[in-house]
């Protein structure tokens, strides 16, 4: 078998092998495939990614929200640092009611005619463990009709601040009957 090189050609003379390096041309690369439009695959990423985001956003507000009332509550029950020590139970009393009336709105009624020792029961069945007891008990029953009672200001502003911290809002206080 005879080179390529050295085939007769169809002009009848062979071709040496400069001559044929020289009559061949580059390889032509095709164009490079373009990012746009992406594939299929691409876009059902991209709606997944975007679906997780909107409720990632939705799920953070919706928890945001729900505590709002919370640090709304905590910030006033750091200003009743100031208050009088005679107006203190009225007032911590006060911002509980609010409070609850914001965790369980559909006990309102209930929660408005509470008072005495049944709200202090309510309150603490909110709560997995006792909250108020001894006398910041007395003083959220009777502090607001007995301004006389005697009530350390410091345990009081603590059993209102757990409270509002650790209630459950899926609690069902309507079974401490109010």
């Amino acid at each position: 078998m005879q080179p390529i090189a050295q085939m007769p050609q169809p002009g009848g003379s062979p071709m040496n092998p400069q001559q044929l390096i020289e009559q061949m041309h580059d390889i032509i690369a095709p164009p490079a495939v373009g990012w746009w439009p992406p594939a299929p695959g691409w876009w059902v990423l991209a709606v997944l990614l975007l679906a997780l985001l909107i409720w990632g956003i939705v799920s953070w507000r919706r928890h945001y929200l729900r505590g709002l009332y919370r640090r709304q509550a905590l910030a006033l029950l750091n200003r009743l640092d100031s208050c009088s020590d005679d107006l203190l139970p009225t007032e911590v009393n006060r911002l509980l009611k609010r409070t609850a009336l914001s965790a369980y709105p559909a006990q309102s009624t209930a929660i408005n005619q509470a008072f005495g020792e049944a709200w202090v029961l309510w309150l603490n069945h909110c709560c997995s463990q006792s909250v108020f007891e001894g006398d910041a008990a007395l003083a959220i029953a009777y502090g607001g009709y007995q301004p006389d009672l005697a009530c350390p200001r410091a345990q009081l502003l603590e059993s209102a601040r757990r409270w509002i911290e650790k209630h459950k809002r899926n609690a069902n206080p309507g079974g401490a009957h109010v």
